[in-house]
Order: C-alpha cells, then structure tokens, then sequence
C-alpha cells in the first residue's frame, strides 16, 4: 500500500480482505487522497470504492492524490499508432477501444479482444493517457456475464 497514506508499506493479508481495511492498516488516508488504484501501475485498475476485496491477482494498491489522478485522466485519442506498436499480439487496441466506447462487444470480439493478454503495453505507451486495458478487460468481464447467461 503507498502513495497517499499516512503509513504505507507492505502488508500479507488474506484473500478477501477489503481495501478499506489495507487503508487502515496504512494509517489512513491523507486528506488530499482521491483515487485507490488496484494491482501494478501497468496492469491495474481504478477500483470503485474502498469495499472491493482483495484478490490473488492483486499485488498492490496505490492512493492517488489529486495530483496523481490528473496524470491520468483519459484525454481524446489523437490516432498516433503507439498503442498498435506497443501491442504483442499485433492487435488493434485503440479501435477496440472505440467499439467498446460505442457499446458494440461483437465488434470488439471480431477486433480481438479476447486475443488480449492485458499486459497494458498500450495503455502505458498512450500519450492521451486512454485507459485501455481497463476498458478490455471490464468488457471481456461483460462478454463472459453475458455468456453465462
């Protein structure tokens, strides 16, 4: 647990921990803190709340402070091709991302998003900061809902 706590550092807990239990054991938040981040700046995710629980894929959660989350608001895509260099299965992320954002999963499924290892290359070499492998793998979660129903 680091960034925008009173107390951060390494904690074991157990699978199913929440994250507002991590923060109290980081001493708290800090009053400028805005945003707790799941997993590797990488491959994480922005997590909804502080009652999301802990999971084994979970290596760590970053509180961002106002500051912080600034660096990453998601900004228009300026077609640069960098997410499509950066991609090891060659895979076409900001148009994925664009049939995501239109709400049309087949399409995104036919794009190959599920070829996706979610390795966050993209995402990371964004200059627009577009949060792409967040948006592949909440649809790839929808696609599965959808098929177990």
């Amino acid at each position: 647990m680091t960034g925008a706590v009173n107390e951060p550092g390494n904690f074991l807990v157990p699978i199913g921990t929440t994250a507002e239990e991590l923060v109290e054991a980081a001493g708290g938040l800090k009053e400028n803190a805005k945003k707790i981040f799941m997993g590797g700046p990488m491959t994480g995710l922005c997590a909804p709340n502080l009652s999301v629980s802990i999971a084994k894929n979970n290596n760590g959660l970053i509180a961002f402070d106002a500051e912080m989350s600034k660096a990453y608001e998601e900004t228009a895509c300026i077609r640069c091709g960098r997410c499509i260099s950066a991609c090891p299965m060659r895979l076409l992320p900001y148009e994925m991302k664009f049939s995501i954002e239109r709400g049309d999963l087949e399409l995104a499924k036919k794009q190959g998003l599920m070829d996706c290892v979610l390795c966050g290359a993209c995402a990371y070499i964004c200059p627009a900061r577009r949060h792409l492998t967040a948006a592949f793998k909440t649809a790839r979660e929808e696609l599965a809902a959808k098929a177990r129903r």
